[in-house]
Formats: structure tokens, C-alpha cells, sequence
């Protein structure tokens, strides 16, 4: 009998180093998509919103007006939203990478950190919109990326905090998210 007991939610030999592969290439996917769609952002602060799909929370050229109205420095302004967002990226991706370092032997801490990036890189950000309207072809990775996000974060909703589906039946309900979140 051995004197180390494992948690149910580790993973052993050859299945915990492809899921750290794994796990290392959707994050790194990910975070420089994340990064080439703030660069964009930041080289493109005011997207014409009237030629181009925007997010409608994402401020367009047609906001500059308002901005100035309101004596506001549209500088300022980008700055401050350009910087909100970076920073609320990185504190996801900082705290994903610390669950990784702590505990990157148990799967569910894996998904845990996969989510918070993917939180961080495409879902509180307007960057993946930029990139969509810069290169049309970053848009099939982006919702790729995003449709595996997705299904993870709703995963994580049914199996946190112990790595179980409980009751056992509700994997049923992780089932059809698949589809819905790759199409």
C-alpha cells in the first residue's frame, strides 16, 4: 500500500503530458490571437461601426462626436479602455498560469486555467472583434478557439469544484453544447 494517496482528478504518465501539450497549445493560440487583436485595437482605436460588423459595447468612429462633446480626450479614453482590457487579460492569464504551475497535475485545475484564459483572451475583450474586422481569416481560428472556450467553461460549470459530474446523469446536458459551440 502506498503511503501518497492520488486525487481522483490527476491525470498519470503519457495522458498528463498530452494534456499539458494540450493544454500549452490552446493557451498559446489563445493568448497571440489575444495579443495581435489588441495590437490592432490599439493601432485602430475608432473602427467605422456604419462599413464594418462592431460589437456594439466597442466605441466607433460615430462615438468620437460624443467624446468631444462631452470635452473628453478620445486619447484619454482609448488609453483607459485599451488599458482596462490588457489588464484584465493579463490578471486572467497570471492566475491561469499560476493554477498551471501549482497544480498542473489534476485535470480539473487544467480546465480551470484553460477557462480563465480563455475568459481573458476572447470572451471580456473586444480584440477578437478587431482582429475579425482587419482579417476575415483569423475569424474560423477565433471561433474555433471560441467554441472550444465555451464548451470548457460550461464543463467547468457542471464538474467544479471536484472533477465529477453530479448527479452523473447531467453529462447529458455538456452533450449538446459541443455542436452548438463548434458550429
Amino acid at each position: 500500500m502506498s503511503s501518497q494517496t492520488e486525487l481522483p482528478t490527476q491525470s498519470r504518465g503519457t495522458w498528463r503530458t498530452l494534456a499539458h501539450l494540450l493544454w500549452l497549445v490552446l493557451v498559446v493560440a489563445q493568448i497571440a490571437l489575444w495579443v495581435v487583436g489588441q495590437t490592432v485595437r490599439i493601432l485602430n482605436p475608432y473602427p467605422d461601426c456604419l462599413r464594418q460588423i462592431c460589437d456594439p459595447m466597442e466605441f466607433g468612429a460615430q462615438d468620437l462626436t460624443v467624446i468631444r462633446a462631452m470635452d473628453w480626450s478620445p486619447a484619454i479614453v482609448t488609453l483607459i479602455l485599451n488599458g482596462g482590457e490588457i489588464a484584465l487579460g493579463l490578471a486572467f492569464f497570471a492566475l491561469a498560469m499560476i493554477i498551471f504551475a501549482r497544480r498542473r497535475s489534476e485535470w480539473i485545475a487544467l480546465l480551470v486555467a484553460y477557462v480563465l484564459v480563455f475568459l481573458g483572451a476572447l470572451l471580456f475583450t473586444s480584440a477578437n472583434d478587431a482582429l475579425g474586422r482587419v482579417d476575415s481569416f483569423r475569424v474560423l481560428p477565433l471561433d474555433f478557439l471560441f467554441g472550444l472556450g465555451l464548451t470548457a467553461f460550461v464543463m467547468l460549470l457542471f464538474v467544479f469544484p471536484n472533477g465529477r459530474f453530479v448527479p452523473r446523469w447531467s453529462v447529458v446536458f455538456l452533450l449538446p453544447t459541443l455542436p452548438i459551440a463548434l458550429v
